[in-house]
């Protein structure tokens, strides 16, 4: 009987191990984050007081509350409007990231801001402030108009690009020098 008990014993502790990593590996399985929305071909409007700030428009968003990101990717743009309402830049990009709770927009890969006052800037990633209506980015960027080309690493503007800062720029301008 002391055998049989103990073989018993055996296998009923062989099952509770089993068991037991079987509901660990389920639990792994579990803690995979999926999004609470997700949408294709999505429209994302920011405002604030009632004024729209940007349009965004993705191919693909997926919306995760416990973290309150939208995660914007399959081409990304933007249009920026200005306190009356008036059309003043686009913003192209391969994806983004949104922060609900501030409303800043992370714009990834092959970044375009298309100013409607002739500027055009070229990065790999450009962060939009909300708050202040300013881009920023520390990396290496490209800033066109008619007269000018315009390299630097780091830069911070309005969305109209028309109030930049280039650090370490260099370029060539084609403006005329004007005599005092």
């Amino acid at each position: 009987m002391s055998i049989n008990y103990k073989l018993k014993y055996f296998i009923i502790m062989i099952l509770f191990v089993f068991s037991c990593t079987k509901i660990s590996q389920e639990k792994e399985e579990n803690s995979v984050v999926v999004p609470d929305q997700e949408s294709w071909n999505s429209t994302t409007f920011i405002s604030s007081k009632g004024m729209k700030k940007a349009i965004i428009f993705s191919g693909h968003l997926l919306k995760y509350e416990s973290s309150g990101e939208v995660l914007l990717g399959d081409s990304v743009n933007v249009d920026f409007y200005n306190k009356q309402g008036k059309h003043i830049s686009v913003l192209i990009s391969d994806s983004g990231v949104v922060n609900e709770k501030t409303q800043n927009l992370k714009a990834i890969g092959h970044v375009i801001l298309i100013s409607d006052t002739g500027y055009t800037m070229h990065t790999d990633e450009l962060v939009w402030f909300s708050d202040s209506e300013k881009v920023f980015t520390e990396g290496e960027i490209k800033l066109f108009s008619t007269e000018d080309t315009l390299y630097g690493t780091g830069f911070t503007s309005d969305v109209k690009l028309e109030n930049w800062t280039i650090t370490n720029p260099h370029g060539k301008t084609f403006r005329k020098l004007k005599d005092n």
